[in-house]
Order: structure tokens, then C-alpha cells, then sequence
């Protein structure tokens, strides 16, 4: 299985993207108890006590967001799949994104920050990237008895350069 298959994504925050509220979340983590009834229909069990809900779905109004969502997840899947994301300026609310998001892979969470700017140069080619700032990378070993509270829990920082996209950590 290639390992972009076995990421899953947690938990989302971005500030500066779109139309979305500064500060704007997506938490794909189960919040309730999980029952063994809940197990067999309703949730997907990615570690012992971490589920997901086998579906999620954005509802709302013409023109209240959703396909801003999908636009923020196809962004976060350029950053795990490429290391870089190619510059659109319908993403950009001002100058820069905020970015933070968490995702599980073999054992580990890993939490990932960074701000996005805007290319500096005028852009009139079609192959322009954004550049990134203060990007941090940090895991944990996921330990059963935290579940989905691992994501409270202290991280250890992970090296990485510009040359390294998330995939090869």
C-alpha cells in the first residue's frame, strides 16, 4: 500500500484561507463512546479507541462553504502528496495562510504548522509555488489509553527540509 494511502487525516485549524472564519476547524475524530454496535455501522477504527465516523457530510446553503472545505483538503492532500502547493490566488485571504493539521501514520500522530505565503514575484507563469514559513513537523507514538486525547499530549519535533515532502518522513 502506497503511504499516502495509509494517512489519515484528524484534525484540521487554517486562518487566511478563503471565506473561511480565521481560526476555522475540522475535527474528523469521534466524539462520543464507541459500542460495539457502533463499531459493526457507524465508525471506522483506525487504532484501538481512535475512530472516525465511517461518513462525514457537509451540509449547508448555496454559497456556505462546503466546496471552500473540499478546496482546504484537496490543499492539505498538495502539501502530504508534493511538499509544496502551486500558487492560486483564490486561496489566499490576505498575504498569508495559517496551516495546522494533524494526521495518524503507521504508529504515529503527527502535527504539522506552517504559514503559506504568497509567491513574491508577479505571477504570470502557470507553474508558480507558494512559499512556506515556520514549518514545523512534531509526532507522537499513539498510545491506546490517550485515544483521541493524544492530540493534547506533548509531540517531539521532526526534522525536516525543503527537499522532503510529509510522505517521506
Amino acid at each position: 500500500m502506497e503511504a499516502w494511502q495509509m494517512i489519515k487525516l484528524l484534525k484540521v485549524k487554517v486562518s487566511g484561507f478563503m471565506l473561511l472564519d480565521d481560526g476555522f476547524t475540522i475535527d474528523f475524530l469521534n466524539k462520543s463512546k464507541v459500542t460495539e454496535e457502533d463499531k459493526e455501522r457507524e465508525v471506522v477504527e483506525l487504532k484501538e479507541k481512535l475512530y472516525i465516523p465511517t461518513t462525514t457530510v457537509f451540509t449547508g446553503r448555496n454559497s456556505s462553504g462546503k466546496s471552500t472545505v473540499f478546496q482546504l483538503l484537496k490543499t492539505i492532500h498538495s502539501i502530504l502528496l508534493y511538499g509544496r502547493l502551486k500558487y492560486n490566488k483564490l486561496l489566499f485571504k490576505d498575504k498569508t495562510i495559517d496551516l495546522q493539521f494533524y494526521f495518524l501514520m503507521d504508529n504515529h500522530i503527527y502535527k504539522y504548522n506552517t504559514i503559506i505565503h504568497k509567491p513574491s514575484i508577479s505571477v504570470m507563469e502557470d507553474d508558480v509555488y507558494c512559499t512556506f514559513d515556520h514549518e514545523t513537523l512534531e509526532k507522537r507514538r499513539y498510545a491506546k489509553s490517550y485515544g483521541k486525547h493524544n492530540l493534547d499530549k506533548p509531540f517531539e519535533s521532526v526534522e525536516i527540509d525543503e527537499n522532503t515532502t510529509l510522505l517521506q518522513i
